[in-house]
């Protein structure tokens, strides 16, 4: 069957319009588990209709964790962005003024860059990518 994506980024077939994670969900958990609920793409990856990306939550869990996947992404970039502005502006003074070149500058600097590669982390789940958070029921078979 031919797909192609919609206008909100999801797969669906041509002949039907059926969202194609909708109708993978359906052959996983039943058409009648599928009732108030809505299937989640785990990876946020909204082309990536693989049954071990698909999970269930219920609107209001759906709701919640998309708040929380972008408090998340805001925090952290604001993060990023002051950790950035921080180092750059020490080592400039580390230029400018000398005597600013010590032991205490270095131990800033490194607490700069542990900042940012946590910010990173938390934005981007280079480590932690495959970690689900505690608020998500996954409803199994």
């Amino acid at each position: 069957m031919k797909t192609k994506t919609n206008d909100k980024g999801y797969l669906e077939f041509v002949d039907s319009g059926k969202l194609i994670h909708i109708w993978k969900a359906e052959k996983k958990y039943g058409k009648e588990k599928l009732k108030g609920m809505h299937v989640h793409h785990i990876d946020g990856d909204k082309k990536n209709n693989d049954n071990s990306n698909l999970i269930l939550l219920s609107k209001e869990d759906h709701y919640d964790l998309h708040q929380y996947e972008n408090k998340k992404q805001l925090l952290s970039g604001i993060i990023i962005v002051l950790s950035i502005t921080y180092l750059v502006i020490l080592v400039i003074a580390g230029f400018i003024i000398p005597s600013l070149k010590s032991f205490s500058l270095t131990i800033m600097r490194m607490a700069i860059i542990f900042i940012l590669i946590v910010a990173i982390e938390l934005r981007y789940n280079v480590i932690a990518g495959a970690i689900r958070r505690p608020n998500e029921r996954v409803f199994r078979e």
